[in-house]
């Protein structure tokens, strides 16, 4: 049951219009899992919306090091 304590999202990157869809836009996100959640590796993942052109880069890790980092 512990694994599906938390699941936490945060974008990588801090600043004014980070979520405003745009063509050719990259939007990156980390999201924290649990340990037992996901392998022990970091998986990424690159969608890009087919309306907007927006490519959403997600970082996925059970590493709190790694997510808890000050964003840029």
């Amino acid at each position: 049951m512990a694994k599906n304590l938390y699941r936490l999202e945060s974008p990588l990157v801090s600043e004014y219009n980070t979520e405003t869809k745009e063509n050719g836009k990259e939007i990156s996100y980390v999201e924290l899992l649990p340990i037992d959640g996901i392998g022990q590796t970091l998986q990424k993942s690159e969608p890009t919306n087919d309306k907007t052109g927006t490519t959403f880069t997600k970082y996925k890790t059970n590493n709190p090091d790694l997510f808890w980092i000050k964003p840029e």
